[in-house]
């Protein structure tokens, strides 16, 4: 899901359908689109344009208003996974078929394909570094240098699906996992600070709030509030 700049929440689907909603009234405003494929990852560039990522491991650019595709992007061989742009206006692709991509999104160019992982490509963030994190089901979180496509790093400690990320103020690093566990990570050194492990079931999403205090939904029903510093 997004937020375009009408204040609107614009959804994605596997039933092939794009939504766009009222937030305040939670009311359904209308339908953007129906694609021949299901929806998988949302993200606008700068221009506002809609980029969506596709289970035919396509990546379509919409525009956000009407709905009309504009291009397509095709260097993939499965489910686009997630979607996120750089400070460049570049468009960063995750996939389950490994790999993650940069693109020039007025060209339609592929500039340059990042390998490594050696498991579906789950989820990307971009550090105050300005470097790329990469969660993957391989049970890894890769760093690497958008500008020359190096793997600087590599954070081994979960033991199943690295499933989502968030950077909090300190740059520091905090991943979740289907092993039901959070850590919390020192970017540089590689070194886990904190693990946290109250949940009992798999991971879906973490955010940080305004107070940076992280907040990580669960398969076990629960919406979680953690102080960072002392778990």
């Amino acid at each position: 899901m997004v937020i375009n700049k009408n204040d609107e929440l614009i959804s994605g689907s596997l039933d092939f359908s794009i939504k766009v909603w009222n937030m305040t009234t939670g009311e359904f405003k209308r339908n953007l689109a129906t694609l021949a494929t299901g929806v998988q990852s949302l993200a606008f560039n700068k221009d506002e344009d809609l980029l969506v990522g596709c289970t035919d491991a396509v990546i379509r650019i919409l525009n956000s208003t009407t709905g009309e595709e504009i291009k397509t992007l095709k260097q993939h061989s499965n489910t686009i996974s997630y979607l996120i742009l750089n400070k460049n206006n570049e468009l960063l692709s995750a996939s389950l078929d490994w790999t993650i991509k940069i693109w020039d999104i007025k060209t339609g160019e592929c500039k340059r394909n990042l390998t490594g992982h050696s498991s579906q490509v789950r989820f990307l963030i971009i550090n105050k570094d300005d470097e790329l994190v990469s969660a993957s089901s391989d049970k890894s979180i890769k760093i690497w240098n958008m500008t020359t496509g190096e793997c600087k790093h590599t954070l081994v400690d979960h033991s199943i699906d690295v499933r989502s990320l968030v950077i909090n103020k300190y740059n520091e690093l905090i991943s979740a996992s289907w092993d039901k566990t959070i850590k919390i990570w020192n970017m540089t050194t590689g070194q886990i600070k904190r693990t946290l492990t109250t949940h009992t079931h798999i991971f879906q999403s973490l955010a940080i709030n305004e107070n940076d205090e992280l907040i990580s939904a669960s398969g076990d029903y629960l919406i979680k509030y953690w102080n960072i510093n002392t778990g």
